[in-house]
């Protein structure tokens, strides 16, 4: 598991297709369905039935664009590069006699669900002799990431079968892409906002109040899931489109999701004889003043703990990555750190964190002025959704029962990694 974590972080830049099994969630005229893309092996193959595992040779014209700060992009004016599907099938002949191909995009509402999103062009193809596979030119994405709080969308290929005479479909195999960050004319404005309230979400104290309430994902009113304490918990908290104002500060993700991170803090910047909350006060200044210097040197770090995880919940973690770190906070995956780096007991934290909140260093208003007109952001808009509130405005916030008042808000995923 631990070699396929890293290869995975290691190769931030590398376009890998992955098997998917989900759920596919659409609306049409406004009436919801649900159609599960699960892999069946059993294809018929002349007129036997084998137990042969489809693969796929899949081949684009040219590669997406890839950038550090957003991943793989596009534009949604320009045409998706031509994509040509086939199917391998070893040494047997493959049954093509209703044997067809689509093209999805969505976004992941939670880790086992994706809200489809429509393609331009034709999306849906026979199998074609001559080529012996499938082939999909001028297709558009319909829409940005930007209209969508900032998601990536992905494209998810998907081989069935369909009985014309019972209407039936059945799906043969599908695979998904990495993230791709829809960008349009208009985004530029929102991306020096989205990169400011990153800024925010890792650096500035949280209220204690926010790891005591329960968090859900909400991908319509009829579905709604808890978030828990685990990877699949942390990756459907981190996509969640519900969740507005997510915070991402080191000592919220290691009291929230305690199962999933141990949290080290580097012990070669501090002296011996400091109490935790000598220390955890002088981190959070650190990582404050960290917005007005050059510092480079990791304070804290946040190690994966392992466990049985599958390749996908790997995967969208690998693809959050970006969103959690930065040139002083670290995230690392493997069981060999250096021994400057001392583990924080979580039981102590969250005693001090709680009672001592309101002595942890903010972010000052001069300091959150200033940058708005780095990223060019009007001085005048409320920073309530990225700023932890007052007692009054939590209990009013209470009252109102807005579910994610509290913690930093974010509204895109910079995720580096394909799945």
């Amino acid at each position: 598991m631990k070699n396929r974590f890293l290869q995975l972080k290691q190769k931030l830049n590398n376009w890998k297709w992955i098997e998917c099994q989900v759920t596919l969630h659409s609306q049409t005229n406004q009436q919801q369905s649900y159609r599960l893309l699960e892999t069946n092996y059993k294809i018929m193959q002349d007129c036997t039935v084998v137990e042969e595992q489809l693969q796929f040779n899949i081949q684009m014209q040219k590669s997406f664009n890839f950038s550090k700060r957003i991943g793989w992009n596009w534009h949604k004016s320009w045409k998706l590069p031509e994509i040509i599907v086939k199917p391998i099938l070893n040494c047997y002949k493959l049954y093509t006699k209703g044997l067809r191909c689509r093209l999805i995009c969505g976004y992941v509402e939670d880790v086992s669900t994706i809200r489809q999103v429509e393609l331009e062009g034709s999306i849906e193809k026979l199998y074609n002799d001559e080529i012996q596979g499938f082939q999909f030119e001028n297709i558009k994405f319909s829409s940005t990431s930007y209209k969508l709080e900032g998601v990536h969308f992905h494209v998810i290929i998907e081989i069935y079968r369909r009985d014309d005479i019972f209407q039936t479909e059945l799906t043969i195999k599908s695979v998904i892409s990495p993230p791709i960050f829809v960008d349009s004319r208009k985004a530029a404005r929102n991306t020096k906002r989205f990169d400011y309230q990153k800024i925010m979400s890792l650096i500035q104290p949280f209220h204690p109040f926010s790891l005591k309430k329960q968090l859900i994902v909400r991908s319509d009113k009829s579905k709604i899931l808890k978030i828990e304490d685990t990877l699949e918990g942390l990756n459907n908290y981190l996509m969640a489109q519900n969740i507005r104002n997510k915070c991402r500060h080191p000592y919220f993700l290691a009291l929230k999701f305690r199962s999933v991170f141990d949290l080290f803090y580097n012990s070669s910047l501090y002296s011996t004889h400091l109490t935790l909350e000598q220390l955890l006060i002088k981190i959070q200044q650190y990582l404050v003043d960290s917005l007005n210097s050059q510092q480079n040197q990791s304070v804290l770090l946040l190690s994966m703990k392992y466990t049985n995880y599958s390749e996908l919940d790997i995967g969208f973690f690998s693809n959050n990555l970006s969103q959690l770190q930065n040139n002083v906070i670290q995230v690392v995956a493997g069981s060999q750190i250096d021994k400057n780096w001392i583990k924080i007991n979580i039981n102590d934290l969250n005693n001090i964190y709680s009672e001592k909140y309101s002595t942890f260093p903010r972010v000052s208003t001069t300091d959150q002025i200033q940058m708005k007109q780095y990223f060019d952001i009007s001085s005048d808009e409320s920073d309530s959704d990225v700023c932890c509130q007052n007692d009054e405005q939590i209990e009013f916030c209470k009252q109102q029962n807005l579910q994610e008042y509290y913690e930093t808000k974010i509204e895109i995923q910079n995720k580096k990694v394909c799945i």
